[in-house]
Parts: structure tokens; sequence; C-alpha cells
């Protein structure tokens, strides 16, 4: 999830990891304009974004309104030396050195994700799909190397918001740590 609002114009920090995705670049979602997130309406939504913005919504987007909106009602500068924001395939980008060759959700794409993270791993029943746990532990294994001091931000120097949080994405430093 985004955090650190813009207004109409993309996040430098969006633009920037659309160009590390290549061909994964749809992953990322434009953060919304703020204005837009007390809508419960999606066709409401779209009309305010088209007149403030000049510009549409997808669904997708509209559909995590409310999970932003969460966040950014609780988020705070201060916080943000500990809640971080993580894009899992730019994690996955940055271990392999390149965009993934397939997409997360094939057997493919599952197993080229699975080699890269450096993280030991347990076939084990879940409720989850398999590919949201890579995600998971892509987001932990940026988290770790946050704590550790070793993360790369995206942009190197953010720029901020009207509350004055952070638009940057958190991600890893390394290139590709196991796997063939």
């Amino acid at each position: 999830m985004p955090i650190g609002l813009g207004g109409c114009a993309p996040r430098a920090c969006d633009v920037l990891a659309r160009r590390e995705l290549g061909r994964r670049a749809s992953s990322i979602f434009s953060a919304p304009d703020r204005r837009l997130l007390g809508f419960v309406d999606y066709h409401e939504a779209l009309a305010e974004s088209r007149k403030l913005c000049g510009k549409g919504i997808s669904k997708q987007s509209y559909f995590l309104f409310s999970k932003i909106r969460e966040i950014d009602e609780l988020i705070t500068p201060e916080l943000q030396r500990r809640v971080i924001e993580v894009h899992p395939e730019l994690c996955f980008t940055m271990l392999a050195g390149r965009p993934a060759e397939h997409r997360k959700s094939t057997h493919e794409g599952f197993a080229e994700r699975r080699r890269l993270l450096p993280i030991e791993w347990t076939e084990t029943k879940l409720a989850a799909k398999p590919d949201d746990i890579l995600d998971a532990l892509a987001v932990a294994w940026v988290a770790r190397e946050f704590a550790l001091g070793q993360a790369r931000l995206i942009p190197a120097e953010p720029e901020f918001d009207a509350r004055g949080l952070r638009m940057e994405i958190v991600t890893c430093t390394h290139a590709k740590l196991m796997g063939p």
C-alpha cells in the first residue's frame, strides 16, 4: 500500500519503480489523490478523479482505497521510521537483477521467485495462495534489510507529501543470493 500521497501527478517512487520493473511495471498501481479516498462508490470516485486530475482511476486501484485510507489516517512521519512501503515484485526484480520472466501466479513464475529468496523454505499447508506467501517473504526480507540499514530507497532522495510523509518505496539491495 502506498505511504505518502501526492496530488494528481504520479509519485516519483512509482515512476522509478515501474522503470525498474520493465515488463512487470503494471504491478505498481498509481497512488491515488488523497481527496478521492473518502468516496464509497467507484463511479463517483472515477468522476471526481476526472474532474480533479483529468484522468480516471482503475477499479483495482479503487478497491484498495479503504486500506490506503486506513494507512493514511494512521501513519505519521515518526512512524515511517518503522513502517515502510514495500513492493514484492520490485524486491524480486532487485534480487534477480532483472524483471521476472514469468507471471507470479504461474508455476514457472512461482519457481522463479522462490529460487531468488534468500530464506529457507519449508513446504507447509497454509490458507494463503503460494504467490502471496512468496510476496510476504519478500516483504519480510526487505524489512530485515531496512532494519539493518541495508535497504535501497526509491528514489534515493524522497519527495514529501502535504502531511510531511516520505513518498518512497523500500526494496532489496542484493542481487540474486540463492538459486541457480
